[in-house]
This record gives structure tokens, C-alpha cells and sequence, in this order.
């Protein structure tokens, strides 16, 4: 940064600093978590597809957010942090799913929702994830909680995010 400013006046490295300051820059490999990403979706849903069963979509989109995580981390350090994230949104969707069997759902959603996002914020600061924050794992948790569900559902649920999570986690292995 040093070598950025050397010779430059303060009002010229001011404005350099606000340009930087603003500057969106693309991440480092997202473009290899973007091809991760679609196929870790593209092939559950053509697989629900090829099924009939598109009903259980969002479960499986969710399963495969698991390979966001860990962007460019290596091979072994992003297994972990996506095998992390898999059981996260595995439990998250399963919680969502067993409160929207409850005829209280609306009600009983918010307050689980601002817990998961207490608990999904605490782990995430706490292990480092990338990208940051809770939003993922409490989108994952209010979405199932608004689909009317089934004791069967929840179930149904609960194995298709583990698999397609599985999934993802194995795209993000292979990938090194």
C-alpha cells in the first residue's frame, strides 16, 4: 500500500483511499464456488425433477449451500467447513420442517428464527465461516417453517438436505 501513495499528496492519496474504499472487487476462485454452487444445485433439482417431486426443491437447494462455504480454502480445511455447514442446514431445515407441523407455525416461527439466528451468528463468528453471518442457516430455517408439512415430511426433509448436502461437500472435495 506503501508503494500505492509514495509521492502522491495528501489530497490525491485521500481520494486514492475513497476509491479503494468503495472499490467491489471480485473474490478470490469465486469463480470456482459459482461452478460449484450450480452444480450442487442443478443436479438435485433435475434429479426431484426427473421424480415428480419439485415439492421438495427448497430442502434441496439448501443442502447444497453447503458448498458456498470454504470458498477457496483447500481441499482438507473445506471439507471440514463444508461438512460443518451440511449438518447446520441439515438440523436447520429439519427444526423449520417439525414447527410448520405445528398449527402455531406463524407464531412459533419468529422466535426460532431469531434463535437460529443468535446460534448461526454465534458459529459463524466462532469458526470463521466465509461467507460471514447468519443469513443462510436462518433463511434455511424460516423457509422450511412456512411449507405446511408432515410428521413424514419432516423426515423426507430432513434425509434429502443430508444427501444433497453430502452431495456438495463431495463436488468441493473433488474439486483439488
Amino acid at each position: 500500500m506503501k508503494e500505492r501513495f509514495f509521492g502522491l499528496s495528501d489530497r490525491e492519496r485521500w481520494g486514492r483511499f475513497a476509491d479503494e474504499l468503495v472499490e467491489v472487487r471480485p473474490a478470490p476462485h469465486a469463480h470456482r464456488v459459482a461452478v460449484r454452487a450450480a452444480i450442487a444445485v442443478f443436479v438435485p433439482l433435475l434429479v426431484l425433477w426427473s421424480l415428480h417431486r419439485l415439492d421438495l426443491a427448497a430442502y434441496a437447494t439448501f443442502g447444497a449451500f453447503a458448498c458456498v462455504y470454504g470458498g477457496g480454502a483447500r481441499s482438507g480445511m473445506r471439507w471440514r467447513v463444508q461438512a460443518t455447514l451440511g449438518m447446520v442446514f441439515t438440523i436447520a431445515i429439519v427444526t423449520g420442517a417439525a414447527v410448520a407441523i405445528s398449527p402455531w407455525r406463524s407464531w412459533l416461527a419468529i422466535p426460532f428464527a431469531a434463535l437460529w439466528a443468535i446460534i448461526a451468528a454465534a458459529l459463524s463468528d466462532r469458526r470463521r465461516w466465509r461467507p460471514p453471518g447468519p443469513m443462510f442457516p436462518t433463511f434455511a430455517f424460516a423457509t422450511a417453517s412456512a411449507i405446511p408439512s408432515t410428521g413424514f415430511r419432516v423426515v423426507e426433509a430432513g434425509l434429502l438436505v443430508a444427501a444433497t448436502a453430502t452431495f456438495a461437500v463431495l463436488l468441493g472435495d473433488a474439486e483439488e
